[in-house]
C-alpha cells in the first residue's frame, strides 16, 4: 500500500471511529447516563464531555443551540506545514473559509512560499504545535473549541520562521502568517 493511501485510510478509520464515539454518547446519554459517568469513562471532566458531546437548550426558547466539535488543531497546523511543504496550495485553500480562500490565492500562496523557500532555504523540521486563543492566551493541548490560533516554529536550512493558523469554531481557516521567528510576536493573528 503506498504511503498516502495508507494515512487516507487511517483518516477514514479515524472519521468512523469519532462518528461510533458521537452514536455511543447519545445511546448512553438516551438511556440515562450522567456527564459525569460519560466522562469517567472518556477519562475527562464533566464539562470536557458535555462540549464535546452536549447538545445544551436554548432556556428561552427550548430548542436544540447548535454545537460544534472540537478541534484537533494540532493536526490541522500540521496538514497546512505538509501542504505548503508538498506545494498543495489547492488542498491548504480548501481548508480556508470561501471569504479567505477569495483573499488568498493559490497564487499568492504560491508565491509567499516561493520567496519563504528563496530566502530561507528548504524545511527542516516543525517543532510541537502549540493552540492559543485569538488574544495569544496559552490553550490546553488536545481539541479546542474555536475560534482560535495554531502556532508552530519551522525549521528551514537558513532560519526559523514562525506559522500561525487561525481558525473559526468550525476549523476552518481564516488566518495565515509566516513571518520570521525573530520578529515582534503581535495578537491577535
Amino acid at each position: 500500500m503506498h504511503s498516502l493511501d495508507a494515512i487516507a485510510t487511517a483518516r477514514d478509520d479515524l472519521s468512523r471511529a469519532e462518528q461510533a464515539l458521537h452514536d455511543s454518547v447519545r445511546r448512553a446519554r438516551v438511556e440515562g447516563c450522567t456527564w459525569q459517568e460519560v466522562a469517567d469513562v472518556l477519562g475527562v471532566t464533566r464539562q470536557a464531555a458535555f462540549k464535546r458531546f452536549g447538545h445544551p437548550t436554548d432556556p428561552e426558547t427550548g430548542s436544540v443551540m447548535e454545537t460544534v466539535p472540537p478541534i484537533d488543531l494540532a493536526s490541522l497546523v500540521r496538514d497546512v506545514v505538509a501542504d505548503l511543504g508538498a506545494g498543495d496550495f489547492g488542498r491548504l485553500r480548501s481548508r480556508m473559509t470561501q471569504a479567505f480562500s477569495r483573499q488568498l490565492t493559490a497564487g499568492l500562496v504560491a508565491q509567499v512560499w516561493s520567496d519563504v523557500l528563496g530566502s530561507y532555504g528548504d524545511p527542516v523540521s516543525a517543532l510541537a504545535v502549540t493552540c492559543h486563543a485569538p488574544t495569544g492566551g496559552r490553550l490546553g493541548d488536545g481539541p479546542v473549541v474555536g475560534p482560535a490560533v495554531g502556532r508552530v516554529e519551522l525549521r528551514h536550512e537558513h532560519g526559523e520562521l514562525l506559522l500561525k493558523v487561525q481558525v473559526n469554531r468550525n476549523g476552518r481557516i481564516t488566518g495565515l502568517v509566516i513571518r520570521p521567528s525573530s520578529a515582534q510576536e503581535t495578537w491577535p493573528l
